[in-house]
């Protein structure tokens, strides 16, 4: 958000979108409306009674107008009235509080379940990243987003009410002490707003650099990067790169109060105009014997009572409208919708073969550069295709590409009589089976992780898919079994499986779903060569009438596949048989010749 489009934005946001933004958010907890209303009844009674508190005994010490009885009878009337109001206050803050986090975790759960259905695009896009971060602050944050415009909502009503009844009290002194008094506290609120888009803009700063911060903070502290990081001394790189994060933070920062500073210099100056006109009126009052003492204290604490509830008014209103800009990212954000027409897809009815891929180009978000180009091939049911090619060939990319992971480009790629951008997540997700060659563990139990889910777990698939992968021993040694939990992240009593371990889980994983089409992306890099060989001659077996594709730098794989897919800068060099590939003398020819003479 440039700073620019900060006020814009926020005058565009009229009462009747303020009125749909409440809507929004207390349909989700309606009682929020009863606490709110409550709240403010409670607080009026209690500002009221203070002032009237003092009014009775300084009447009753300097005027000595009221009987000790009547000052004690009227004494314990507000007492109770302030005991009553500020149990009730705080009670039903309390449960506002409550109805407000119902709020942010409703919101929070559809967040974080939009992001993780989203294309693969955006989790590698900075913009997006920084975009998150701001909407994420919405429901994550304490004091801002949805969370301080409910808290500022609450506020509002209540300071609103007592602003009224102790301008309408102040009329008594002189009518235009009361028109300084306004003038000078909406001027106030005017600078306020006036400087609400220089202060939108740093938050902006602020909460990118801190999103960055994290990610460096986060990379030196996992113990997957400690090796990296000590073994190559990548240490400087990384403290250097955090540094001029933590430098460009504080600047922003100091930016941010300089701007509040000036801010409040400038309401200072204003709010005390307003002050003074009422002090003099009073000082007038005083000299005239129009006002008792009783009332000059009156006044003089209805007056700081203004003041201070003025200003809470002011700024409750400016942080509605603020974080309502917050809000309605959000709102948009998790109504966005895919804009595709059933126009851009392809439709093979007739189709023999399980995948087929014709045309294909491919450039990555926010990169002009072809990574896939007029890649043609097709893969027949019950097919073991091996997709090799040197390092950059775009064998990862193809397989981005043919599991949906990426939808945006030309050419076609059909998989099962139908185009791939055309399947739900949830179809995608049945269709394949996928091994990458770094396994993700969750800190879920061993048989969440396996069945890659927490409830309607086919407990006789499970014992079935872990006898097939061979992971029946280990966990026959588990106390807990299959309820075992994995990652020491939430558990202590957590088991953390070796590398060995985990591939056998990563097979569990495919067995338990049974996908008619399984891809395995380096699957074999961390094993040695006779591990390698049980891993493949398992797969064969148990996977026979399965389509199979295999991504892999190690051409002595392929003997267990039917058919070499060789990749070269993102096109399809060849495509065929091993004895059709060797029979060519091509570049397939000549990398197996060489990584055969050097394993030999």
């Amino acid at each position: 958000m440039s700073k620019t489009k900060g006020m814009d934005i926020i005058m565009k946001i009229k009462s009747i979108e303020l009125l749909k933004i409440i809507k929004k958010l207390v349909s989700v907890k309606q009682k929020y409306i009863l606490y709110a209303f409550n709240y403010t009844i409670s607080m009026v009674c209690d500002t009221i009674a203070i002032v009237f508190f003092s009014k009775i005994l300084s009447s009753a010490l300097f005027e000595k107008n009221l009987s000790f009885e009547k000052v004690l009878v009227l004494v314990i009337i507000l007492s109770i009235i302030l005991i009553i109001s500020n149990f009730s206050k705080e009670y039903y803050k309390n449960k506002g509080n409550a109805a407000i986090a119902s709020i942010k975790s409703y919101y929070s759960i559809k967040l974080h379940d939009k992001i993780t259905s989203m294309p693969y695009k955006y989790v590698e896009n900075s913009d997006f990243l920084d975009k998150h971060q701001n909407i994420f602050s919405v429901v994550d944050s304490y004091g801002s987003g949805i969370d301080g415009f409910c808290q500022n909502l609450f506020d509002l009503s209540a300071n609103m009410i007592i602003c009224f009844i102790f301008i309408f009290l102040l009329v008594r002194i002189h009518v235009f002490c009361v028109f300084l008094m306004v003038f000078s506290l909406i001027l106030c609120f005017f600078i306020s707003k006036k400087m609400l888009h220089i202060k939108t803009e740093k938050n902006n700063e602020i909460g990118i650099s801190k999103r960055r911060q994290s990610y460096f903070f986060r990379i030196s502290h996992e113990a997957r990067n400690g090796k990296e990081i000590r073994i190559f001394n990548i240490r400087k790189i990384l403290i250097n790169d955090y540094t001029k994060e933590i430098k460009r933070y504080i600047n922003s920062l100091r930016s941010f109060y300089k701007t509040e500073l000036f801010e409040k210099f400038l309401e200072n100056i204003f709010n005390y105009i307003g002050i003074i006109g009422v002090l003099y009126f009073l000082l007038v009052g005083i000299q005239e014997k129009t006002f008792q003492v009783s009332d000059i204290i009156m006044y003089l604490q209805v007056l700081f009572f203004i003041n201070d509830k003025f200003n809470e008014f002011a700024t409750n209103i400016i942080t509605i409208l603020n974080e309502s800009v917050y809000i309605n990212l959000l709102f948009e954000f998790l109504s966005e919708t895919d804009n595709k027409t059933s126009s851009q897809f392809t439709e093979c009815l007739h189709c023999d073969s399980i995948i087929s891929v014709k045309d294909l180009f491919f450039s990555y978000p926010c990169t002009k550069v072809e990574i896939i180009k007029d890649v043609n091939f097709t893969i027949e049911k019950e097919d073991k295709v091996a997709i090799v090619g040197a390092n950059g060939a775009g064998k990862s990319s193809i397989i981005k590409l043919l599991t949906g992971i990426y939808d945006d480009y030309k050419g076609e790629i059909i998989v099962n009589g139908k185009d791939i951008r055309r399947y739900s997540q949830e179809d995608k997700q049945n269709i394949y089976s996928v091994v990458l060659q770094n396994i993700c563990i969750y800190p879920f139990t061993l048989k969440e992780n396996v069945a890659e889910s927490s409830d309607k777990i086919d407990m006789e698939k499970l014992n079935h898919a872990i006898i097939l992968s061979g992971l029946q021993d280990k966990v026959s040694n588990l106390e807990n079994g299959v309820n075992t939990y994995l990652k020491k992240v939430f558990h202590h009593d957590a088991v953390e499986l070796s590398g060995g371990e985990e591939q056998k889980l990563a097979l569990a994983k495919v067995i338990y779903k049974n996908s008619p089409i399984l891809i395995f992306d380096e699957p074999t890099s961390k094993m040695d060569v006779k591990a390698e060989e049980n891993f493949y001659t398992n797969i064969l077996k148990l996977f026979n009438d399965k389509t199979i594709i295999l991504v892999t730098h190690r051409l002595s794989s392929i003997k267990y596949c039917n058919k070499i897919l060789f990749l070269n800068d993102g096109t399809v060099a060849e495509y065929g048989t091993f004895d059709d590939l060797m029979e060519k003398k091509g570049l397939f020819y000549e990398m197996y010749n060489k990584q055969k003479n050097l394993y030999s």
